[in-house]
């Protein structure tokens, strides 16, 4: 399977290249006056406004460092993007090494000699209840 590498602090996450819309290297983010913590605000990909939520936060693990990349992705609700701070790479997952223990992680897997966690967008962005 080809995915997406997001660099998130000392740790790297995956998205599937097939939800993947575009990669936009150090976006220009507007600010969200009211929106929740997980959300850093939105850009503007090709005229279409777009949330750019904190990945470490969404996935539980702290919060982002320094913005340096966005990764756009397909969602049921609409489409989104993950911060990441370093610079995103596709690779070729691995065998599967451990089970996902984070919410919305699919599992862990190896790629190359590191070990990355496979999210879903689909599951790791829900709507809040109402």
């Amino acid at each position: 399977m080809r995915v997406l590498l997001l660099p998130v602090g000392d740790e790297t996450y995956a998205v599937e290249l097939t939800a993947l819309r575009s990669v936009v290297g150090d976006p220009q983010v507007f600010v969200i006056p009211t929106a929740p913590p997980a959300v850093l605000g939105a850009l503007n990909l090709r005229g279409e406004i777009v949330a750019l939520l904190d990945t470490a936060r969404i996935l539980g693990v702290g919060t982002l460092g320094a913005l340096g990349f966005a990764a756009v992705v397909d969602h049921p609700y609409g489409t989104v993007a993950l911060a990441a701070e370093g610079r995103p790479q596709t690779a070729v997952l691995g065998q599967p090494v451990a089970a996902g223990d984070l919410h919305g992680a699919v599992g862990s897997f190896a790629v190359g000699s590191a070990v990355v966690t496979l999210v879903d967008p689909a599951v790791l962005v829900v709507p809040a209840a109402p």
